[in-house]
Order: structure tokens, then sequence, then C-alpha cells
């Protein structure tokens, strides 16, 4: 779990920073691009004596407005990162047809081929505005082409219009992110729009720039090789849920039909992935707070969040998985282990159990070297004993010599207690068998047999074993 949770950790800071820098652009492009087009908007009403506040009173002047502006506006696109850039003034080249009062004269050029992989590969579509313009600029309008905007649910133009009525902040300040909704009945997409302030205070409208979804998910699709359904999202978060009906998705094919349809509960984890959960589906994952606003904006309220997820069942598989994988490399080690004892057991323990089979078998002196020095060093020494073991002892000429003498003649030294033992000693028991005939401790014993040994001239109970044979031998 922990190489997962560093994974997404990994992958969810880069994909952070890449939307935090790629959407802060954006929000510089758009603010600059609302200040040229506020400029130039005020310059040309002003050339036929109009005040920016009776821009709405003289719709003859919209498509002229309109046109010099274009080349502006394709500029921009070709020099952004987006896939569509929009101008929409606050007034209609037609005041007198049904439903004027939500109908706005502009312009809207999208770059159908805007992606991560051709960034610079254009293929402008004029998707907005008078056919005349696009007439004399060489393009070719298509099907979905609308002569104005329908601004009757669009937040993209409402919202920063309103706020910047009500605000004093600079133009900076006031640019907005409008969450992913239908543009003008286009393509789903996410806008940055920023309201076109005239120098008397006066809004002229609104610009910016489109992220459709399609290049939010070619741009911000994160890595699936060890997932093949895990997916990203930017999402609106009200401190409890993120809301999915205004989210972008990227991802691969695969994770199409597993992406969250209602809004998804975020239920955290301390040390470990976080679990979402959204109806009856279940995700891991991990998620991170992006600004898209300055700290003074007036929607700096309005919380973003990044949001890296996995399927409840997959990440459940690859666990199990990993699982099983350390299963077989513990096994294949424990085989490794049996398998490598066996060889030091044959290599080191049979030189060993060789030698204490020569000891046994008390052929020593055909005994090879083992290489083990304390081996070696035991059955050299058990030689030596073997070798001064081996010596005929001479009892017919022991019997007269005058060491023998001196031990018998010796004994009449003993104490009555130290000749009980040696008389014990000539009857063959051992040390602990006279302790127990003698009523004494096997301490008291040890005592006798030093002053035994030292009255009697022997220096071990062998030696003394030996006299006291010779003397059984002579019946003394």
């Amino acid at each position: 779990m922990k190489q997962n949770i560093a994974l997404f950790e990994k992958e969810l800071s880069h994909l952070s920073q890449d939307i935090y820098d790629d959407f802060g652009n954006l929000s510089l492009s758009s603010v600059s691009l609302a200040e040229q087009l506020s400029t130039g908007i005020e310059a040309a009403l002003l050339e036929n004596e109009v005040k920016p506040s009776e821009m709405p009173e003289h719709p003859e002047l919209v498509e002229t407005i309109l046109a010099r502006e274009f080349g502006r506006l394709l500029a921009g696109l070709q020099h952004t990162k987006s896939s569509g850039i929009f101008l929409i003034l606050n007034a209609t080249a037609n005041p007198y047809i049904h439903g004027a009062e939500y109908s706005r004269a502009g312009l809207l050029l999208k770059n159908m081929e805007a992606s991560a992989v051709n960034p610079v590969y254009y293929d402008i579509r004029y998707m907005r505005g008078p056919a005349s313009i696009a007439r004399s600029n060489e393009m070719t309008l298509l099907p979905q082409w609308k002569m104005e905007f329908d601004v009757s649910k669009a937040g993209y133009f409402t919202v920063p219009i309103g706020t910047a009525m009500e605000s004093d902040l600079p133009l900076s300040r006031l640019y907005y992110w409008c969450p992913k909704s239908e543009f003008d009945h286009s393509d789903s997409a996410m806008l940055c729009s920023a309201p076109l302030i005239a120098s008397d205070g006066t809004i002229l409208g609104v610009a910016g720039f489109e992220v459709k979804c399609m290049l939010f998910k070619s741009n911000y699709s994160p890595d699936n090789s060890t997932q093949n359904r895990i997916f990203c999202m930017l999402a609106p978060y009200d401190g409890k849920f993120l809301h999915m009906d205004k989210a972008m998705f990227a991802g691969s094919y695969f994770a199409g039909d597993v992406i969250p349809s209602s809004n998804t509960e975020i239920f955290t984890g301390t040390g470990q992935l976080n679990r979402y959960t959204c109806n009856s589906n279940s995700y891991y994952g991990l998620d991170s707070k992006v600004r898209l606003y300055a700290v003074d904006s007036p929607y700096e309220q309005e919380e973003w969040r990044i949001a890296l997820l996995v399927p409840e069942a997959d990440m459940n598989e690859q666990i199990a998985g990993q699982n099983r994988s350390i299963i077989v490399w513990l096994v294949l080690l424990t085989a490794a282990c049996f398998v490598l004892s066996i060889h030091i057991s044959r290599k080191y323990v049979h030189p060993v159990r060789t030698a204490f089979d020569t000891i046994k078998s008390k052929k020593m002196d055909k005994h090879r070297k083992t290489k083990i020095p304390e081996i070696d060093d035991l059955i050299e020494f058990l030689t030596l004993q073997d070798e001064e073991s081996g010596r005929p002892v001479t009892t017919s000429s022991a019997h007269s010599t005058a060491m023998f003498e001196v031990f018998v003649e010796n004994i009449k030294t003993l104490t009555p207690a130290e000749k009980a033992v040696f008389d014990l000693y000539m009857e063959g028991h051992t040390a602990r068998e006279i302790a127990g005939i003698l009523f004494l401790s096997i301490n008291t014993i040890k005592t006798h047999n030093k002053r035994i040994y030292m009255k009697l001239n022997v220096s071990s109970r062998k030696e003394l074993l030996v006299y006291t044979k010779m003397m059984q031998e002579l019946g003394l």
C-alpha cells in the first residue's frame, strides 16, 4: 500500500503543478487580452464620437469593432495552450429581433486540433461572429456557426460583468473561471473570462480563453502503466462533495465507463489513500487543492481540487496481485535457503561428522586434516593419549621397583578416613559411589583424593589404579 501511496503522490504532484501553471498562464493571458481589447474597442468608439456607455445604442458599430479586433483574437489563440478564444460585447447588432435581450455580438474562434501532442498545429474554425468577417479572412463557416451568443444561461458572461460592476478591484483580480458547461450550445469546456472595462468604468463585455474537455484530457491524463482505469479530475469542492457536473476529466479510454456521474464524497484516510464514494461506486485515490485565483480575488472562496482516482475493485485486484507476488518470492527464498543449508551442511558439517566417526572407531592414525583447528587439535591430543595409554606396563619388573615399594610403604601414612577411601578405590568404586557408601559429600571425597595422591606420590587416579592393580596381583 505504501508503494501505491508514493506513486499516487508523485503523479498527483506532477499533474497539480502542470494544471496550476497552465491555468495560471491562461488567467494572465485573459487579463492581458481584456486590457488590449478594452483599449481597442474604446478607441474605435471614440473615433466615431460614441462614449463607451453608449455602445449598446449604436449596433451599426458592432461589426466594425469586431472586424478590428479579429486579428488580435487570432494571434492570441495561436500563442496560448487553449482550444478557443472569445470576445463577447455587451451589445447586439440586432436589437429588434426576438430574444435580443439575451443575444450578444462577438467572436468565437476554436482550434480544432488543440492537443498536447501537437501544441503548435492549428485548425482554426470561425464559430461566432458576422459572416462578412469570416469571408474577408477566408474562413469557412461551419454548420455550428451562429451570428451571436445566447447569454441567457452564460455564467462566463453574467458573473464577471456583475462582479466588475460591484467591485473596485483591478482587472487582474476580476478574471473568472467558469466551471465546465456547454459553451453556447457547443462543446463542454471551462472558460476563463475577464471583463472589458473602459476608462470611465463602463463594462463593454467579456473576453478570454476556452479549455475544452478533449484538450484537458489530452494534456492531463495520468500515467496508466500500473492502473488502466486511473483518471484525473479538476472539480469544484464545497467542503464535502466534489461536483461532477462541473468537473473536467482526464484518463485513457479504459476509464471512460468508471468516471463518477454525480457528486462524490471524500473520506480522508490517515497515512493511506482516501476513499471516494459516488452512489454505489467507490474509488481510492488522493486529491489536493489548486489555487485558480489570487488571495484578494472576489472568487477566492471558490475551492477547486485535483483528484487522482482508481476504482476500488481495480485497487483491490492490484493489492491482491502484489500479495501473490510477495508469497511467490517468499516461497522461492525459502527454497533457496533450504538448498543453501544442504550445501553448507555437506561442506562444513561432513568433515566434523567424519572426524567424530574416526574418534569413535579409534582409527585416529588414519585421520585426514579437516582444516578445522579445534577438531584437528582434539584428534591430535587424543592420538597422543592413545599412544601413551598403549605403552605396555611391565608389571613383573614394576613389582620390584623402588617406586612400588615406596607406594606400599606410604599407605601406612594415610589417616583412617583416607584409608577407607583408598580401600574402596581398591574395590573398584568410583568417587561418587564412595561418597554414597561413606555418607560424605563429593567435595569431601575430592579433598581426600588430593591428600591420598600427595601422600602416595601419584599424579592421577589412573596411576593410582595401576598401583592398586599391582597390589591385587601380589595379594597385598
